[in-house]
């Protein structure tokens, strides 16, 4: 009987820990949540939070938040997320770690950089060393987030590591975002060789992404080649491109499809470019299509397009 009794409380004592099983349909959500966070969301949605237990509520907010950052839903509040971590500390040190990586992917959406980069590395000091794909996110993210900083020597070592635990994994779809963001930071520290070893390693490996992603890379690739005085082959790779990328990188290209064609003296093509980009609502990618146009050749290609159509 003692002996029974001392079982009873070291299993309640493991529950308390971190052991317990979850409702089943949360678990359910778990187990599909990477694959479809659009439908775990909507899962999440049918299911009354208030009639759930205060670890299960706690857990239901964790999956709630991290639903929404695999669907790419831009986070706007800080709330749930403090919730979280400061039940996980206390209650779950099995989840803590992923508890504080959507921390600072919440802060990182906010735009409270200092404040993400803090919760990545407090991640980082807790996450078991087996845990090899949180392990792997939070380096990655740290790695993007330092570059975003402009921290760029510093976001190399996290970039690398990350590099070698999506090679551990078999992980080709990340070994070619990996590669695409160390390229990416290569070529913010003018170090063109380097980055056109990585962009061309990310090319490599992007049989995984969809045909947009595809072209991103090779705009990498042609900024590279522009950069490296190869305007010819550059033209050849951007001129087909533009019309694959994805949306978030259109402004991008079409600032450096200006550039260029105006380096050829194709003042036609630079100048249409630069008038897309003006329509860009970002203030800083309208100002560099503004510096574009100004420029005395393309100033002159909009006189000859205005007596064009008089």
């Amino acid at each position: 009987m003692i002996r029974l009794i001392a079982i009873i409380i070291l299993c309640l004592g493991l529950a308390g820990c971190g052991g317990s099983a979850h409702d089943a349909r949360l678990s359910r959500i778990a187990d599909s949540l990477d694959a479809n966070p659009h439908g775990a969301l909507a899962a999440l949605d049918s299911i009354d939070a208030s009639q759930l237990s205060e670890s299960d509520r706690h857990y239901y907010d964790l999956l709630t938040v991290k639903s929404r950052d695999k669907a790419y839903v831009t986070h706007t509040s800080d709330s749930l997320i403090l919730s979280v971590m400061q039940y996980y500390e206390h209650h779950d040190t099995d989840l803590y770690p992923e508890a504080l990586y959507y921390g600072g992917r919440v802060y990182s959406d906010l735009g409270d950089f200092p404040t993400a980069l803090r919760y990545f590395q407090d991640a980082l000091s807790v996450t078991p060393d087996d845990n090899l794909d949180l392990l792997g996110r939070l380096y990655s993210q740290t790695g993007r987030l330092l570059n975003t900083l402009r921290q760029y020597r510093q976001a190399i070592p996290y970039i690398e590591k990350s590099l070698h635990l999506d090679s551990i994994q078999k992980d080709t779809f990340n070994l070619a975002y990996d590669h695409q963001l160390l390229g990416d930071i290569y070529m913010q520290m003018r170090d063109y060789d380097s980055a056109k070893t990585y962009i061309n390693r990310a090319i490599d490996y992007s049989k995984t992404l969809n045909q947009s992603e595809q072209a991103n890379l090779l705009i990498y690739r042609a900024v590279i080649e522009y950069r490296t005085g190869n305007a010819d082959t550059a033209i050849s790779i951007i001129r087909n491109q533009l019309n694959k990328i994805t949306p978030d990188f259109k402004w991008f290209s079409l600032a450096y499809a200006s550039d260029i064609y105006y380096n050829k003296q194709l003042y036609d093509t630079a100048y249409y470019y630069a008038k897309e980009i003006i329509k860009a609502p970002d203030p800083a990618d309208r100002k560099a299509g503004y510096i574009s146009l100004f420029k005395p050749e393309l100033q002159k290609e909009s006189r000859l397009i205005r007596l064009s159509h008089m």
